[in-house]
């Protein structure tokens, strides 16, 4: 009841609006790092997470996205520490087989200057120029590279648009192979800050992504991690469909991503409208009682 004491009606309504619209469609693999490497997805890859490298571990329960109790973040550290999905074998946890449009989403939280890191990585570098996406933070800007197999096609963002001030940073790119033009966007919020657009661009040749034989990797480069990123990352999730767009989220619906996950919570897509509801009832109900104490 703290949470909802705090909110007024204006403020629900808002929650109502954004995470209402993330309904659909559910994620290939979901990780909220709450102490765990679980995979809350329930389309794709069943793995989990695994911790490679040295100096990485999950931070101290209230020290997630939404600083409430049982959120957990996970701290990369200043090492080479990172987490792949599965084993950390090749191939192993990820399939992106020929998915026509894709959403990566999560968040960081940084106090230095990056480097050439990686904040998701599933290209191969070993010379076989391996099917998968990756995307990276070098400075305060994010690039998106992918691969059909070939050479990856590579774009980045070129303006500075992302913070390393050591708060909580949300960021998303999409791609949507239907799309001959502007088919890749980059979007960032914060905790306090919903979601905007602050680019699109355009990745030449409607490239399918294919079969990867590379770890999939969270904070560094796969298999050599090489391109580690010192910061405390949380609630990564992929969405990708091999029929249509519908893999290539809107804006609302990152908004309602947003939300969700600086409240820490994650109900089953289909019961969001029971959610929501629910929560703007006993809202409701709380501002009528305190009008009837006044």
């Amino acid at each position: 009841m703290k949470l909802l004491n705090s909110l007024s009606i204006a403020a629900v309504g808002s929650i109502v609006l954004a995470v209402t619209a993330f309904a659909a469609p559910d994620p290939l693999w979901v990780f909220g790092m709450n102490n765990t490497g679980e995979n809350l997805g329930t389309t794709g890859s069943t793995s989990d997470l695994v911790a490679v490298g040295t100096g990485g571990a999950y931070s101290a329960d209230g020290l997630g996205v939404s600083g409430l109790a049982g959120d957990y973040a996970y701290v990369l550290g200043s090492s080479n520490g990172s987490l792949t999905v599965g084993s950390g074998a090749a191939g192993s946890g990820i399939s992106t087989t020929n998915l026509t449009s894709i959403t990566l989403t999560g968040w960081f939280k940084t106090s230095v200057n990056p480097g050439t890191t990686r904040l998701f990585d599933s290209i191969a570098n070993d010379g076989a120029n391996t099917g998968g996406i990756n995307i990276t933070l070098t400075g305060n800007t994010i690039g998106f590279s992918l691969s059909s197999g070939g050479s990856p096609g590579t774009i980045t963002f070129p303006t500075a648009g992302y913070t390393t001030s050591n708060a909580w940073t949300f960021f998303a790119v999409t791609y949507d192979a239907s799309l001959s033009t502007n088919n890749v966007n980059f979007y960032t919020g914060t905790t306090a800050n919903s979601v905007t657009l602050i680019g699109t661009l355009t990745l030449a040749g409607n490239i399918l992504v294919a079969p990867n034989t590379a770890a999939a990797t969270i904070g560094n480069r796969s298999p050599d991690l090489a391109r580690h990123l010192n910061a405390t990352v949380d609630d990564y999730r992929l969405f990708g469909s091999a029929l249509d767009s519908t893999g290539a989220l809107s804006l609302s619906d990152l908004e309602g991503i947003r939300v969700s996950d600086t409240l820490n919570a994650v109900p089953e897509p289909s019961t969001y409208g029971v959610f929501v509801v629910a929560l703007l009832g006993v809202a409701i109900a709380v501002r009528r009682r305190r009008g009837l104490a006044a």
